[in-house]
């Protein structure tokens, strides 16, 4: 592993030259579905574009057909520069070009591999608490599955979101990775302990890692689902299950024994 490599870069840095040699680790194996999470001007386009273009990432030469729907794809003024790397832009969502979208992997007989990215749209899907679930959700639960009769796993995504209230449970119960980024006001924070907490063992736990993120202005907090380990950007890995669990059995060693007790 080599995590000094995972710098997030600006636009025009985004060369070979940046790449090192490693594995997608700390980052999810593909196929994934990760969620960045943040407010505006929080860096949340930045990061996005760091994971689908950054080739020290590994993901930008993993997938063979980028796909990007955004409403303000052609007004940012950072995604509009980079759009040309993309196989399809669209603006509008609708499940009707969901289903076009998963027509299209589905049929294609090669082994291409698919990067669809959706940036704050996901606060305007119709998420229904009862009785059949919208596209979107039912693309988040098996996702993994898509692909032709001979491959499976052709699709992965990104999804992009302003408030972390608009996931569903479905949703967080089917994330790769989450990327925390600028600060989250209480209500929210609430809503990510709550449903986060198995990072740090508790809420209050879960807080104290989201504080310790946020060191500088653009600190993210990454969360790793496939690896169960939170580091604040890609500099200082914070917690892991494995780390929890190696000092509990530390602690056990060190604990006295019944016989020595006697």
């Amino acid at each position: 592993m080599n995590t000094k490599d995972l710098k997030i870069l600006p636009l025009k840095n985004f060369t070979a030259e940046t790449a090192g040699e490693m594995d997608f680790y700390p980052l999810p194996t593909i196929p994934f579905n990760i969620f960045v999470i943040g407010r505006v001007k929080a860096g949340k386009s930045l990061l996005w574009l760091n994971l689908a273009l950054n080739e020290s990432f590994k993901y930008r030469d993993a997938f063979q057909v980028k796909i990007l729907i955004s409403s303000t794809a052609f007004n940012d003024k950072i995604v509009s520069s980079v759009l040309d790397n993309f196989d399809f832009v669209f603006n509008d969502y609708s499940e009707d070009l969901l289903d076009e979208i998963i027509d299209m992997i589905e049929k294609d007989e090669t082994d291409n591999k698919y990067l669809l990215v959706l940036e704050d749209i996901i606060g305007n899907v119709n998420f229904k608490r009862t009785g059949k679930i919208d596209k979107l959700t039912s693309l988040i639960t098996r996702y993994r599955h898509i692909g032709n009769e001979e491959v499976e796993g052709k699709l992965s995504l990104i999804i992009v979101s302003q408030e972390f209230k608009y996931l569903n449970v479905i949703a967080r119960q089917n994330a790769s990775a989450y990327f925390l980024m600028g600060m989250s006001p209480q209500s929210e924070l609430k809503k990510m302990a709550d449903a986060l907490s198995v990072f740090g063992g508790s809420d209050k736990k879960f807080l104290e890692l989201y504080k310790e993120s946020k060191k500088k202005q653009f600190d993210f907090l990454y969360l790793s689902i496939d690896h169960l380990e939170a580091w604040r950007n890609f500099d200082e890995k914070l917690w892991s299950q494995n780390d929890q669990f190696k000092k509990s059995e530390e602690e056990q060693e060190d604990f006295p024994k019944v016989e020595d007790l006697n």
